[in-house]
């Protein structure tokens, strides 16, 4: 049995998959998704944000598919101004939490929002949170008992009556219940705004956090690494970077031996990029570091570890496959950063999200932007219009 179990796990680790079934949504405007899970009925649940349909200047969306890419349903959810859910959590009742900002409605320029749906996606209760600064909630995470961490940013910097003497720019955690009860809350100092792009439970219960910004006031984005224990108390925070060079972590992949997998993007003086990968422990201090990509410009957005024992991420190459446009990036790689196989798909995509089912097929979340202007309904020139693209690829089983 266990040679039949390595056996089977080497052969995934070096096919490539093959695309099952490709799908676009979206209508006339531009219209995104930013995050997706597979739900415990293994249908597929997207969350973005849309300029086509809704109430408002740009609407949150949530979308819900069934293993081979047919629509179930579709909600909007906003007011009249912008609202966006960046990121989802499912709940032990099946519904889901949805986090973001919204301008429609609290107490400032921009709260963070909290939304719980049920099943279906309708709402059940929403939630702003804030004051009369602008805050953004960008990450929310389940707990090991099953409560949420919420992580944001706040800007008091276009106060007026704020004191100059006095910090401007905090991260913001939360942990939350259910019902959106706040058990603890801690806004932590940061020299620069930053932007929460990840977030997981350590093995002591406290968190870590990644976030992008600049830092000695550098016009030069670096990742922001943040570790609080249980109560949300600063226990380090660490700039991982240089003033010289972009670097940015996009998401993380936690190991069983306590290290993290950090997976972004990295460019010279120049502005070459490449993707750039990172095994850290999490304080920050590198076991290793290795770039991904080619000639041209390549980004890592996400990373998955899979059930084989590898880790696949999504994001956007020029010039792949001889193609001069950006296309959606796939690549597979060891736990130790070894090239296994890449795949480009499509013209002028990216991809911003990757997913394994439960079936351990492949699900990529991203979007196509139009080769030319076009006219909408109300006979407006659309220059920046494009749709969302999901494509489900699979290995070949079969001996």
């Amino acid at each position: 049995m266990e040679l039949f179990f390595t056996s089977f796990h080497k052969k995934l680790l070096q096919e490539i998959p093959a695309v099952v079934w490709e799908k676009s949504f979206g209508g006339q405007l531009q219209d995104n998704v930013h995050c997706s899970i597979v739900n415990q009925d293994n249908q597929y649940l997207f969350l973005g944000d849309t300029e086509s349909k809704g109430i408002g200047e740009k609407d949150a969306w949530l979308f819900q598919t069934d293993s081979l890419g047919e629509l179930l349903w579709d909600k909007t959810i906003g007011g009249s101004a912008e609202d966006v859910l960046l990121d989802m959590v499912e709940t032990q009742d099946g519904g889901y939490l949805l986090f973001g900002y919204t301008q429609s409605k609290g107490y400032g320029k921009e709260d963070m929002w909290l939304v719980k749906t049920n099943t279906l996606g309708n709402v059940e209760w929403n939630k702003a949170l804030g004051s009369v600064n602008v805050e953004k909630g960008q990450v929310i995470r389940r707990t090991n008992d099953d409560y949420y961490l919420l992580a944001g940013s706040i800007d008091e910097s276009a106060d007026p009556d704020r004191d100059t003497k006095l910090p401007a720019y905090f991260l913001w955690l939360m942990k939350v219940d259910v019902n959106g009860k706040v058990f603890w809350e801690n806004k932590i100092i940061t020299d620069e705004l930053v932007t929460v792009t990840d977030a997981f439970q350590t093995y002591d219960d406290g968190f870590l956090v990644t976030a992008a910004g600049s830092f000695n006031d550098s016009e030069i984005e670096n990742p922001f690494l943040l570790r609080v224990d249980a109560e949300g108390k600063v226990v380090s925070k660490n700039w991982l970077g240089f003033e010289d060079e972009y670097r940015s972590i996009r998401a993380l992949a936690p190991l069983w031996d306590g290290t993290i997998i950090f997976a972004g993007t990295i460019s010279d003086a120049k502005g070459n990029k490449d993707g750039w990968l990172v095994r850290s422990n999490i304080d920050g201090i590198f076991v290793w570091e290795k770039t991904l990509g080619g000639k041209g410009n390549d980004e890592i957005y996400d990373i998955i570890r899979t059930s084989d024992g590898g880790l696949i991420f999504s994001g956007t190459s020029e010039g792949g496959n001889g193609n001069k446009g950006n296309q959606m990036w796939l690549v597979k790689t060891s736990l130790k950063g070894q090239l296994l196989w890449e795949k480009h798909l499509g013209n002028r995509e990216k991809a911003y999200a990757v997913l394994e089912t439960l079936d351990d097929d492949i699900i990529v979340v991203g979007s196509s932007k139009l080769e030319k202007n076009f006219l909408n309904l109300n006979r407006r020139s659309v220059d920046r219009s494009g749709d969302v693209r999901i494509i489900k690829l699979s290995y070949d089983r079969e001996d």
